[in-house]
């Protein structure tokens, strides 16, 4: 018997060791879950997951969707001028918008990950764009170089 469990009855310390072993086991269930997510393994089934583990709520993810399309507000959120409203983002470019988030990315590289065409994620960043997304493009250059343009949301705030 350790010093740690001295006095204490062995059922108890049991019990307190099985508890510890159920609490870690459920941790790290979480923790693959998340890198699943990460990985985009389930982006498909579970995009809504995705944007929740990334936004939060819906209505924190539509506050960060009115943030990225520059939309202008007051001190307290309030908008300063009248916003019309936007159309609803499709699945793939809500997934494109959290890839953005994420840094400078390539568009071969993004519809790899969105399991799309090119074509397919240049005609988005153009939607987007043209609904008044702030995305930042970088060109590339030099011999090395793969890509011409790199892509990513512009940081708010």
């Amino acid at each position: 018997m350790s010093n740690i469990t001295k006095g204490i009855p062995a059922e108890l310390a049991a019990e307190l060791a099985n508890l510890a072993n159920r609490i870690e086991a459920a941790v790290r269930e979480d923790e693959r879950k998340l890198v699943l997510i990460e990985k985009g393994i389930e982006a498909d089934k579970r995009s809504k997951a995705l944007l929740n583990v990334v936004f939060g709520t819906d209505e924190e993810q539509d506050q960060y969707i009115d943030n990225a399309m520059g939309v202008a507000t007051g001190m307290h959120g309030e908008p300063l001028e009248p916003v019309k409203k936007s159309r609803k983002l499709c699945r793939k470019e809500q997934q494109l918008i959290v890839m953005l988030k994420r840094g400078f990315q390539a568009a071969p590289t993004l519809a790899g990950n969105l399991g799309v065409s090119k074509q397919y994620v240049y005609a988005m960043i153009h939607n987007l764009k043209r609904d008044g997304m702030n995305l930042e493009v970088r060109s590339v250059s030099g011999t090395a170089a793969r890509y011409q343009k790199i892509y990513r949301l512009a940081k708010t705030g």
